[in-house]
């Protein structure tokens, strides 16, 4: 049965990359080296685990313990070119491990993705979107995303363009495996799917991040597939992101509707002014000393955040720091005062002095 089992397994992985099978043991022999301090976990490559029950289709590795069993599996060797039928392959397979009762992660070789940032897009491949998994932490951003209030407030301000008009409150992920001098690496990227047809996108929640294999890889009653902590990280900069956009479109529309305000005064002054004559010229007006307006912010925090990146290298920490200590705790709205401190430094420790110093 085992014979019969590994040619259908060779037959089925034919098409992978040589590093399938080095990416294959080495996941397989960190997962095993659990089982020792972990008794009710077991781990065993799939067309082993399955043989005797002669299954059409083996994943790489199955993972099983009290509370799942797990069909895991790398893909590698992907080519946009061939996708439409390796997607096909995929959802054929994912509904053959559901159906024998397993949940399916997959692992994809490292590629580079085509993110849009500025304007969270995340474009995918047809096999992407069926690759797709959902997770504990996925659930976490669905939560966060509830609490923040509708999905179409939220994309339109991170300038998201939907490509549907009702995009689900779903979040899922996707891994992807790197080979590196080390051993192997994972990231992450989470994502609400936007356009299930070509050309397939979806509206990204972070950057996508890396970590070691020991912690995708950690097995407390499920598989971790996170770094918890980076991702709370990205959820707490995505809620302040979220809620320094929200404040900047009502501080725009104030000033919208005060220069419009101004506008009318000034319309109404002219109006009433008495016409005088000049020159024998009764119809010459006089120029009139009109009040100038209030000066104004002109500067958004993004454009601030983006600049302070670019001169003295802003980390996601030191934003966030700026945003709460700053932003929000002394209410500095004026972003380009800030801005004119920084070009006087090259850090942001004597950026946060300098304005420590005018605030007192």
């Amino acid at each position: 049965m085992i014979t019969e089992a590994s040619d259908t397994y060779k037959k089925q992985v034919r098409r992978e990359s040589k590093q399938h099978s080095v990416m294959r043991e080495i996941v397989h022999e960190v997962l095993k080296n659990q089982e020792k301090i972990r008794p009710d976990l077991h781990v065993e490559f799939g067309y082993i685990a399955k043989a005797e029950e002669k299954w059409s289709h083996f994943p790489d590795i199955v993972l099983q313990n009290k509370k799942q069993e797990l069909a895991i599996s790398i893909l590698t060797n992907v080519d946009r070119s061939k996708d439409s039928k390796l997607a096909k392959q995929i959802k054929k397979r994912n509904e053959y491990y559901k159906g024998k009762g397993l949940q399916t992660i997959w692992f994809i070789e490292d590629q580079e993705m085509s993110i849009d940032w500025d304007h969270h897009v995340i474009h995918l491949w047809e096999s992407e979107v069926d690759l797709s998994i959902k997770t504990p932490e996925d659930q976490l951003w669905d939560d966060l995303l509830v609490q923040l209030g509708s999905l179409t407030e939220i994309t339109d301000l991170f300038e998201y363009w939907r490509k549907g008009q009702n995009i689900a409150m779903d979040t899922r992920s996707l891994y992807y495996i790197y080979s590196t001098q080390e051993g192997i690496d994972f990231s992450v990227h989470r994502f609400l799917v936007d356009e299930k047809q070509f050309p397939f996108r979806a509206f990204a929640l972070n950057r996508g991040y890396r970590m070691s294999i020991s912690t995708a890889l950690a097995i407390n009653d499920t598989l971790a597939l996170s770094d918890s902590e980076q991702d709370q990280l990205d959820r707490n900069w995505f809620m302040d992101e979220f809620q320094l956009r929200k404040e900047e479109k009502l501080r725009q529309a104030v000033i919208k509707r005060q220069q419009e305000y101004d506008f009318y005064q000034q319309q109404q002054a002219i109006k009433e002014a008495p016409s005088t004559s000049t020159y024998g010229n009764p119809n010459k007006i006089e120029a009139l000393s009109l009040p100038q307006t209030r000066t104004i912010a002109k500067m958004s925090y993004e454009e601030l955040k983006m600049r302070l990146q670019n001169k003295i290298g802003l980390t996601q920490k030191e934003q966030l720091k700026l945003w709460h200590t700053y932003v929000l705790k002394n209410r500095i709205k004026e972003f380009e005062l800030i801005w004119a401190l920084a070009e006087q430094v090259d850090t942001f420790e004597d950026l946060e002095q300098l304005i420590q110093d005018n605030l007192m």
